[in-house]
Formats: structure tokens, sequence, C-alpha cells
């Protein structure tokens, strides 16, 4: 008989005021600061620590943008998820990254939209503690993360600024960007960010835009045949060099590998089995060819911390 973990235990001991970084005190409706008496609700079982007045304007965009995709006519984020290109480049990135998450383990998702990048870690029976500043989205990967017979800890996801990391030091065995940061500003803070809330040891795991010669190719395609709406930040792509600079002085030590050289709008026409052999033999066959291998479409990031600063 399984005993499910309360991730929620580990979230209250860990978490701190996003405007003064003080512990908080709960109360069965609010949430207030022991410091500053800042005061955050709690609605519908969400923790909402991400106050319009508090955000930027570059986040209140993207809040409005994954708001209306979490329920859109034309594509909502559940449909853009199952597309033949995302459900192959998913299936082999969380292959990988759950494969180099030791057991045990506290993930932070950090902009966890509606739970795509939280739930196979969850199966996997990893503790999970989500945010993302969409409440649309977080009420979604509640939903989707439902406990069931198999899960043997209950993830625990709320409403907060991705680009405020609320949090002690050396929270987390595993922080996870699955596609995040190209959407928010100041990613060389974040990057230090990720490093302050990881444990010695632990492992950044990201994915993200690449910077190469030949994604006008991709943006060509887009303009002509788009496959989803995209609302980008402040550097909507990102190379190795970009990424280094940003970990500069963490402790963090990084390695890089880039994928994807056959474009969406092409993997899309297929079904999906063979969207994914079409994933799956490109990118072993372009990873061996000089110049080429760092011209994939996406960069996958592996960052792992000194065991001592």
């Amino acid at each position: 008989m399984n005993t499910r973990v309360q991730t929620e235990e580990v979230f209250w001991r860990i978490v701190r005021c996003p405007k003064c970084k003080h512990p908080l005190t709960r109360a069965p409706t609010r949430v207030i600061c022991s410091r500053c008496k800042m005061r955050y609700f709690l609605t519908g079982g969400i923790l909402h620590l991400a106050k319009s007045k508090h955000l930027s304007r570059e986040v209140k965009d993207q809040e409005a943008h994954f708001d209306a995709y979490a329920h859109n006519g034309k594509q909502s984020y559940d449909e853009y998820e199952k597309t033949a290109f995302w459900t192959g480049v998913d299936r082999d990135t969380f292959t990988h990254w759950l494969s180099l998450t030791p057991a045990g383990s506290v993930v932070l998702d950090v902009g966890c939209a509606q739970g795509r990048s939280a739930y196979p870690f969850i199966r996997r029976g990893v503790r999970v503690v989500g945010y993302d500043v969409s409440l649309k989205c977080v009420e979604k990967a509640k939903d989707r993360c439902q406990p069931d017979a198999r899960m043997t800890h209950v993830p625990y996801f709320f409403v907060g600024d991705a680009s405020n990391f609320c949090f002690c030091d050396a929270s987390f065995d595993v922080v996870v960007l699955h596609g995040v940061l190209h959407h928010l500003p100041r990613p060389a803070h974040i990057c230090k960010e990720i490093a302050r809330v990881l444990k010695p040891g632990g492992l950044f795991l990201g994915l993200e835009n690449n910077k190469t010669p030949l994604r006008f190719l991709f943006d060509v395609l887009q303009n002509i045949m788009p496959q989803w709406d995209e609302k980008a930040g402040e550097e909507p792509l990102i190379s190795r060099q970009m990424i280094t600079r940003w970990f500069d002085g963490t402790c963090v030590s990084l390695e890089t590998r880039t994928r994807v050289f056959v474009p969406p709008h092409t993997i899309n026409v297929f079904p999906l089995r063979i969207a994914h052999w079409i994933l799956e033999v490109t990118d072993r066959v372009f990873a061996h060819i000089p110049i080429v291998r760092s011209c994939g479409g996406l960069i996958e990031i592996i960052g792992r911390k000194k065991d001592t600063p």
C-alpha cells in the first residue's frame, strides 16, 4: 500500500515572501508574511503569490498570453503539446531527464504551464513543486495531476511570478525550465536564482530555442504556416555562449547539445510513429556532423551544481 507524501509539507518549509523573502504564516484562506505583513490569498485550494501590482509589464504580458492559451478555440496549450512534433520532442526530453533525476528528489518546475513538464516526474514518483503566473494554467495543472492509486507523491502547484524565486537557498534537488527561460525578463538574474535554490550537487534541466544561423528558415515557415502562437521575452533565442555567461560565477557547470534538425512544419505532416522516428534518426545523424550539430532548433541544457561551494 502506497503512503502518499504531500509535497505541500516540503513547500511550506522552504517558501518565502516574494516581496521581502521572509517566512510566511498560514491561515485558512490567506497567507501573511511574518515581516512585511503582505497578504496572499488561497482560492480554490490554490495559493496566489503573484500580485498584479508587483509584476513587471513583461510578466503581465506573459500572464495574459498563457491565460488565453490555456483555453483557446484556435489552439489550446493542450492541443499544442499533443502535436506530433512536441510529443516526439517531449518523449525524448523527459526520458533523458528522468534518467538523470535521483530517486527521492524534490523538483521545482518553473513556469509549469498546465502540468506538461511536471507530469512525467510526478508519474515517476518524484516530488514536484510547480508554479506559473497564469492561474488558468495552474488550475489545469492541478486537475491534470490529481492523485491516483499509482501516485506516491502529491504535487503542489501555486500561482507565482516565474522570474521571482521565492524560496530558501539550497531548497531543490532539481530545477526544471522547459521552454520557459526565453519567455522571461532578466534571464541572467534567473540563472543566478536557479543556482541559488539548487542544493549542492543539484541538477538544472532546461530546453530552449537555439540561436542558430538557420533559425531564419523556421521564421519563414512560421510566417507561411504558423504552428503555434509564440510570445517570447527579451531573449527569444539562446546560445551556449549566452547560457554560459549567465551562469558564470554560480558553481554550476554546464553541458549543452542541440536537437531537432527538421522543422515542425514537416514533422507535423506525418502520423505520430513516423514523426517520432524522423526526429530520433535525424537527431542521431546530425549529432555526429561537425558544425551542423550545433545548429539544431532547440538547445538542451544540463547544469550541475558543485557538491561544495
